[in-house]
């Protein structure tokens, strides 16, 4: 019962499709050789936004699991321990280990901010967010 829901489907939609926009272009440009119109600096650029956007998933999902915490109502609090050390807690961590851990990881770093270390922290990030979905319902 957080306001926040709202602004963090939104960014979290963002965050998605920048993933799935990255390995639609690094699909496009291996399979049609468009290494002339999807350079490098591109993927570093979008590598950029994709370490944007996993800060911002973080502070949105820090601020959601701190206000259901902070409020400490009994269903709430049920619902954040199984997903923090519970039965869900498998799919939790994995998610923001993949939403954010290695996306902050790769994309800090311009050696890897190249196109395939975009690559993988794109597919991390399509990954958690599927995680993220499932640990929704």
């Amino acid at each position: 019962h957080s306001t926040i829901f709202g602004p963090y489907f939104v960014m979290g939609a963002i965050y998605s499709g920048i993933a799935a926009l990255i390995i639609a272009m690094a699909i496009l440009r291996r399979v049609y050789r468009l290494e002339a119109y999807f350079k490098r600096v591109h993927f570093e650029n979008m590598g950029k936004l994709l370490l944007l956007m996993s800060c911002l998933w973080f502070y949105f999902t820090f601020a959601e699991y701190l206000t259901a915490w902070y409020g400490g109502e009994e269903a709430e609090m049920a619902t954040f321990w199984s997903k923090v050390s519970g039965a869900y807690a498998f799919p939790f961590w994995l998610m923001v280990v993949s939403c954010t851990i290695i996306p902050f990881g790769l994309m800090c770093f311009r050696r890897t901010r190249g196109v395939r270390g975009t690559v993988v922290a794109s597919v991390f990030v399509v990954l958690g967010m599927w995680l993220e979905r499932y640990n929704i319902v």
